[in-house]
């Protein structure tokens, strides 16, 4: 698969409604990877999806935002403690 192929293998997964073309693995690790942009686009697919199969994807999909959003609060706090110091 080509650089550009994988950065947007969720995307194009959700697009054809074919959940197994990653792994949940694969599926982690891109949602993990993605660019906030890319990742508005599969949320935009995740949603028009119903099934166990998706719910699985859907509930990875939380998981790698709340620890995308976690990361980013916690170097936010420390960038404001190193200003009051």
């Amino acid at each position: 698969m080509t650089r550009k192929a994988n950065r947007y293998a969720g995307l194009n997964a959700a697009q054809k409604n074919d959940f197994l073309k990653l792994t949940p693995a694969e599926w982690k690790s891109y949602f993990g990877n993605a660019s906030q942009r890319t990742l508005r686009k599969t949320y935009g697919q995740l949603c028009q999806r119903n099934g166990s199969e998706w719910g699985r994807v859907k509930a990875l999909f939380v998981e790698a935002l709340i620890a995308k959003q976690s990361k980013v609060g916690s170097s936010h706090g420390q960038e404001i403690n190193q200003c009051r110091n």
